[in-house]
């Protein structure tokens, strides 16, 4: 009967440890991840990812306004205050690789206008819906 309770146990523990909560993260490239919506008008939308597709390469920040997409790929400068934008629709090399500062908050972010299609607020607030 006691390799039954021991096995038991060990079962137990297994299934405590493999049931344990993600850890979340803090990071800004962690909190970047997800929808995000304009506060203005909201009507335009971020989706960012942290490029998981294999077609893609690198994390990539989808900007939806009035019915259409505008890829770009991003990464955070070092000091993780700043965001690196290439407008992935974009033939010259002026709009590649294109700093804008970003400040998070509680589920917000605000980023200076980085497209033409973006309302003229500056700096622009985006609400993370999830």
């Amino acid at each position: 009967m006691k390799p039954f309770k021991l096995l038991a146990a060990l079962c137990c523990i297994g299934l405590v440890i493999s049931c344990k909560k993600e850890k979340k993260d803090d990071t800004p490239g962690g909190q970047f991840i997800g929808l995000w919506v304009e506060s203005g008008a909201k009507k335009d939308t971020l989706v960012v990812t942290e490029g998981e597709n294999p077609v893609i390469a690198g994390p990539m920040l989808f900007l939806h306004s009035n019915g259409v997409t505008y890829p770009f790929q991003y990464r955070f400068n070092n000091s993780q205050d700043s965001i690196i934008l290439t407008d992935m629709t974009a033939s010259s090399t002026l709009r590649h690789n294109v700093p804008y500062k970003i400040v998070f908050q509680q589920n917000q972010f605000t980023i200076k206008k980085f497209h033409a299609v973006l309302p003229e607020t500056d700096p622009l607030t985006f609400y993370k819906v999830r």
